[in-house]
């Protein structure tokens, strides 16, 4: 059987993270011993990529990333979106006193809880577009 570089590129990660079963370590093994070159190369980007994550070349780390970027994106505007909602809601206690944002300063509350509208609206797009990607 004629096994392509392609096949090994894709038994890689399992290779080197020790999860690939005995015949699929030894088929790299023998791809290894036919192709020297090949498994130092292979090697070497192994140990610097800490050992079973893929090539950086690959199309599938650079969805990966891509979608953990915008997973991370999300999460922060979330975040934001719920700290400006919420921040009108706040109060502070002070001198023997509670003091509430929306009594005590209404332009602040109101410029707070636009700020958090902006932000969810901002959130709800970026959402649809990465369920129309698939993310």
């Amino acid at each position: 059987m004629n096994v392509t570089q392609d096949v090994i590129l894709d038994l890689l990660p399992l290779y080197f993270s020790a999860e690939a079963s005995a015949d699929s370590r030894r088929l790299v093994d023998e791809y290894f011993a036919e192709h020297p070159s090949f498994a130092v190369k292979a090697r070497e980007s192994a140990a610097e990529s800490g050992g079973g994550a893929l090539p950086p070349d690959r199309v599938e780390l650079r969805g990966l990333l891509e979608a953990k970027r915008r997973v991370r994106q999300r999460s922060y505007l979330m975040g934001a979106a719920i700290f400006f909602t919420i921040a009108p809601l706040s109060f502070v206690y002070h001198d023997g006193a509670f003091f509430f944002m929306m009594r005590e300063s209404p332009v602040s509350a109101v410029a707070y809880g636009a700020v958090g509208l902006l932000l969810w609206i901002v959130y709800a797009v970026i959402r649809w577009k990465n369920r129309v990607i698939g993310i």
